[in-house]
């Protein structure tokens, strides 16, 4: 955790909440953990709401990546995760047809409920051999070109294209200028208070002396901050 003197903070680092939608056993979970940790693990047990990991992009540029569950008795729970999110990725399995044709959903879902996303599809599980996978890059490529979306094709296992994925965004996401945000400047920067009644006055100016204490918040504050909050 990076700590900001007292009265002289400095520049804080930009948190981007990048959030992983899709239907269950995708390889969510799989791209989370790549992620984390450089790291696939083949037994995971469905995702049971949300969990999350921070990556640091750079000085400036801090991924949150949420990992929300897909299975249908959860789906009530993803708006919250979703909602407000500066970027949302559509994960599908190249193996699983019904999980690609579940996007047209997914990006109605996301297109309303947090309008201003980056949005994009995520081709997971691209290791399956090619006489196994049941959508073909052209046609997802040809669906993504209609829709106007980024396309990317990522391996957890093999580590395929998932560094590659994180990077692009964070090199897109800075240039989403609150001006084009729908939601207040205070849920984006990463610099939170340590007194919790002058938030709004810390986030807004972060070198107040009377409130800002803490550079990248730990887990603990993004979870109750994001679970409370987005409701």
């Amino acid at each position: 955790m990076e700590k900001a003197t007292i009265g002289a903070c400095a520049r804080p680092r930009l948190t981007f909440k990048v959030v992983l939608l899709g239907t269950a056993g995708v390889g969510k979970s799989g791209l989370l953990q790549r992620a984390r940790n450089g790291e696939w693990h083949s037994a995971s047990e469905p995702t049971v709401g949300a969990d999350f990991c921070q990556k640091d992009m750079s000085q400036l540029v801090r991924l949150q990546i949420w990992d929300t569950g897909g299975l249908e008795r959860y789906r009530s729970l993803t708006p919250m995760y979703y909602r407000g999110a500066h970027a949302c990725l559509l994960v599908y399995d190249v193996s699983n047809r019904d999980s690609f044709a579940d996007l047209v959903r997914w990006l109605a879902e996301v297109r309303v409920g947090s309008p201003a996303s980056i949005i994009a599809v995520v081709a997971a599980k691209c290791d399956i051999p090619a006489n196994e996978q049941l959508v073909t890059s052209t046609e997802a490529e040809a669906w993504c070109a209609q829709e106007n979306l980024r396309h990317y094709r990522t391996s957890a296992k093999s580590g395929e294209g998932v560094d590659e994925m994180f990077a692009q965004l964070a090199e897109d996401l800075p240039s989403q200028t609150p001006e084009k945000l729908e939601f207040p400047p205070h849920e984006r920067l990463a610099c939170i208070p340590a007194f919790p009644t002058d938030r709004t006055e810390c986030l807004i100016n972060p070198c107040n002396e009377n409130a800002c204490s803490i550079m990248g918040p730990p887990p603990s504050h993004i979870s109750r901050l994001y679970a409370s909050r987005h409701l």
